[in-house]
């Protein structure tokens, strides 16, 4: 049985560990030197200098290991005795001041996964919250990232494969990946050449983690994500999914995967959603292009409340994406139901008029405060 007293050496232990590689972390520079003359020191006559120079040696960490491995087979005991035991030290706490020194930006190498850090760093940047995500990404997703650098098809079937794992979890219950994990997948599945399948695998896996919307660096990554996708894929039908996940993540890269669904001609549904999606993440510089659909008459629903039938055309959901991007409200401008802001991004059809006078009335009034706004 794992005693109470083992438990508390382990963590003593772990605490030693980290406040060494802390201490690693921020020793001062010291040149080579500096580093010679405290290991001569480990072979003083005096106690208080060699447990002194064993102490700056070890704040000192892995710089200090080629010296310290010079002189461990010392005829001098004391000397041999302290350098086997720094080396010891060092060694358990290299991982720990290696991360210590890569998230702190001292070194823009990782000891595995370089080739995956310059191309994350390249679409995410150097940020110290960019290289806390690689490192979460490091930790639960290293066999992925080391496919992604080395084996495409064996990247693939692993996506597949971790793609199929969250599918069961959302539908039987259960701890969601961790989100270095799915952070991985949406980084190794940005590959160019991969499937759509495959991608949309990694998007809905990032869907469906609340937590990793709030990381500055994740969304940059799904956003550089779906920009290179909408680029590179020519199928615009794969870019419908992906909608609301810039929705939710408010990626104003998803107002570009709008456009081109709009542009493609698909059907109102598909054009319904991109609409909203221009409007909930899109920039006033997108006004232009709404405004070229605003007298669109396609009809995409009709509804009746409370014995009022009112009817909704994609005219109407353009003029209300146009009103939300101008910081105005749909509710002065007779829409049926008194709805503004991000209460209808998941339903477009939510935008309509109950008489067709209220909606020519609506149009002349956007016009009209169009060339006032000039």
């Amino acid at each position: 049985m794992f005693s109470f007293s083992r438990l508390i050496l382990v963590l003593v232990i772990a605490h030693l560990v980290m406040v060494c590689a802390e201490k690693q972390a921020n020793a001062q520079d010291i040149d080579e030197a500096g580093i010679r003359e405290l290991v001569k020191k480990l072979g003083d006559d005096s106690f208080r200098v060699r447990a002194a120079a064993q102490a700056k040696l070890i704040d000192i960490g892995p710089p200090a290991e080629s010296a310290l491995e010079a002189v461990s087979n010392s005829q001098n005991l004391e000397t041999r005795y302290r350098a086997r035991k720094i080396l010891q030290v060092l060694r358990a706490t290299r991982s720990e001041w290696d991360r210590k020194n890569f998230l702190d930006g001292k070194v823009d190498q990782i000891s595995s996964n370089n080739k995956s850090w310059q191309r994350f760093k390249k679409m995410v940047g150097n940020s110290r919250e960019a290289r806390q995500l690689f490192l979460e990404m490091q930790n639960h997703g290293r066999e992925l990232l080391n496919a992604a650098e080395t084996d495409k098809k064996q990247c693939e079937l692993m996506l597949g494969t971790l793609f199929e794992k969250d599918y069961r979890i959302r539908i039987q219950g259960g701890s969601k990946l961790p989100k270095g994990q799915v952070a991985a997948m949406v980084f190794a599945g940005s590959q160019p050449g991969y499937s759509s399948f495959l991608s949309r695998c990694s998007s809905i896996a990032a869907f469906n983690h609340k937590s990793l919307g709030k990381n500055k660096a994740f969304r940059k990554l799904l956003g550089k994500w779906l920009s290179n996708l909408c680029e590179s894929h020519a199928n615009t039908e794969d870019f419908y999914p992906l909608l609301s996940m810039a929705r939710k993540y408010e990626l104003t890269e998803g107002a570009k995967l709008a456009r081109k669904i709009i542009e493609a001609n698909l059907d109102s549904g598909y054009k319904g959603h991109a609409f909203v999606t221009i409007g909930a993440v899109g920039l006033k510089k997108d006004l232009e292009f709404l405004q070229k659909h605003i007298n669109d008459e396609t009809v995409v629903n009709s509804r009746t409340k409370n014995d009022v039938k009112y009817e909704c055309r994609l005219g109407d959901v353009v003029l209300a994406m146009c009103l939300v991007l101008t910081d105005q409200k749909c509710s002065d401008y007779g829409f049926a139901w008194k709805i503004d802001g991000k209460q209808s991004w998941w339903d477009y059809t939510a935008y309509g008029f109950n008489k067709p006078e209220h909606r020519q009335a609506a149009r002349l009034k956007w016009q009209r405060w169009k060339q006032k706004a000039k």
